[in-house]
């Protein structure tokens, strides 16, 4: 049985998010990009201490090498809990990069967003009894995996369609205009492909599970380093 899969939105030739992986290992899980992997990943660990993390072999001070952390939540009434979720930027960069062609076979290809809506994934664990029929499953959530944890649990791995508060929308327009690609030479920015950014929204409760945001970039977002003209 797969221990593992990884999903994007789009196709291999017009990639809209960033590629995304899920594997279990035993009771451990982990999760992440994997342009960043495995520099960067979600750790969802058995003991219940779970961190968002840069890898220890990075020359980043141990104190700044957690981005997050949070306790494992308590599973709802559902038996269920959510450990973590990303919300997929739905909009097309102005001035978009050139797209280079994916070639990852193992690739989940998610269609786009219906319009007015956002994709989030979910990576929930489902404890020991939870019933998991189908017909429990609202009409705009797919399952994408059901992996087997070795103490009996399941971890899922879910795609939704949902209509998202205001917040959201001016969340995004916010994060992406602030961010900055910089190049002593801006003209080689022409050599960058599909280029994607996260912004992670930290939890306010020791339980909360993070949010990441999987944002879209494109030339609006190249500056001259600094000093440069």
């Amino acid at each position: 049985m797969d221990k593992s899969i990884t999903v994007a939105v789009g196709s291999p030739d017009d990639l809209r998010s960033s590629i995304w992986r899920l594997w279990v290992q035993g009771d451990e899980v982990y999760f992440g990009a994997v342009q960043l992997l495995p520099a960067l990943k979600v750790s969802l660990h058995k003991s219940g201490k779970w961190h968002i993390a840069w890898h220890k072999s990075l020359s980043i001070p141990a104190k700044n090498r957690v981005v997050c952390r949070w306790r494992r939540p308590p599973p709802n009434s559902d038996r269920m809990l959510l450990a973590i979720n990303v919300i997929v930027d739905p909009f097309f960069p102005k001035y978009p990069f050139k797209n280079k062609a994916i070639t990852g076979p193992e690739i989940n290809w998610l269609p786009l967003a219906l319009f007015g809506r956002v994709l989030t994934l979910k990576v929930l664990f489902a404890m020991k009894g939870a019933d998991l029929d189908s017909s429990q499953v609202p009409a705009d959530v797919r399952v994408l995996a059901r992996i087997p944890k070795s103490n009996g649990e399941d971890v899922l791995f879910l795609v939704q369609n949902f209509s998202p508060p205001a917040w959201v929308w001016t969340s995004i327009a916010k994060w992406r205009s602030e961010i900055k690609l910089h190049f002593r030479d801006v003209d080689k920015a022409d050599l960058l492909d599909v280029t994607r950014a996260l912004s992670i929204s930290l939890p306010n409760y020791p339980h909360e599970a993070p949010v990441i945001y999987d944002l879209s970039l494109g030339f609006e977002n190249v500056a001259p380093e600094q000093g440069q003209s």
